[in-house]
């Protein structure tokens, strides 16, 4: 599985920036991201949400069964969940939003 997301990156990456592109001006439209960031600033932003995953594959293919105190894959569970993608979501809103990322 982790090597078919890795191979779909390296395929696919370069087509997916329009769509965070096309987000973040929708976004701008809506006056939810603070005037004044640069596109580059707020599309790097975004992907910053994504490349946590990217992260956990280098760290698993390095063979650690630790990391930052926890066991890998623990550390993986605290990234993919539900919780954990929410919680990158919201710090990237909190840091970018107009009101801290809430209406």
């Amino acid at each position: 599985m982790r090597r078919e997301a890795s191979r779909y990156l390296r395929e696919n990456f370069i087509e997916h920036v329009p769509v965070f592109v096309g987000l973040v001006q929708e976004c701008r439209e809506k006056n939810y991201i603070k005037k004044g960031v640069p596109l580059q600033q707020l599309v790097g932003s975004f992907i910053g949400v994504v490349i946590p995953g990217v992260m956990f594959g280098v760290i698993e293919r390095c063979g650690c069964r630790t990391f930052l105190g926890l066991p890998v894959e623990e550390f993986g569970g605290l990234l993919f969940s539900e919780r954990g993608i929410r919680l990158r979501i919201e710090l990237l809103f909190d840091g970018i939003g107009r009101k801290g990322g809430r209406k």
